[in-house]
């Protein structure tokens, strides 16, 4: 009994021993490689390629929005194709019903526009077009975001929307 004790201490005793002998003498941050992405060289494209250059088509100011009309027709099919660019560019923002409670846009301050209401105030398309553009808050990105062949097929979507009731606050 007293053979299997000693044994077993100094089975404990070597365990310990390996240990601290790896703690100290194992490696440490300092030996380990310094990895900075940030300073490696970017490889050179390929000799054929053509570089990209993103271009984006500004907003309009508001002396031109005045003039401009909207190029597309006012038609059930456009105003579809409205709604499926909406549920790309705005609906995480101004929510389902345009209401300006998306999933997106409750975490906002400001909250996002309703819709509903602040569309049919502005007068005309272009404004319109410019107010989205440039609007304030989380909006100024649109121009980045939202391609210039989209943008009258929002338009023609948002004047479509039912007019809500403007609630006190």
């Amino acid at each position: 009994m007293k053979t299997i004790l000693w044994l077993f201490l100094a089975g404990i005793s070597a365990v310990t021993a390996l240990f601290i002998y790896i703690f100290a003498a194992g490696p440490h941050l300092r030996v380990q490689p310094n990895i900075r992405s940030f300073d490696a060289a970017m490889p050179l494209p390929p000799p054929d390629s053509v570089p990209l250059e993103r271009t984006r088509a500004p907003a309009p100011s508001a002396a031109e929005a005045t003039a401009l009309t909207n190029a597309v027709a006012d038609t059930p099919e456009n105003r579809r194709r409205g709604r499926v660019y909406y549920e790309y560019y705005c609906l995480a923002c101004h929510g389902e019903a345009a209401g300006g409670a998306g999933p997106v846009g409750r975490s906002y301050v400001p909250a996002p526009a309703d819709l509903r209401t602040a569309v049919p105030a502005i007068p005309t398309d272009g404004d319109l077009l410019r107010r989205m553009l440039t609007g304030v808050g989380h909006e100024p990105a649109l121009p980045n975001i939202v391609p210039a062949a989209h943008r009258w097929y929002l338009v023609r979507y948002l004047r479509a929307l039912p007019v809500a009731e403007r609630t006190p606050p």
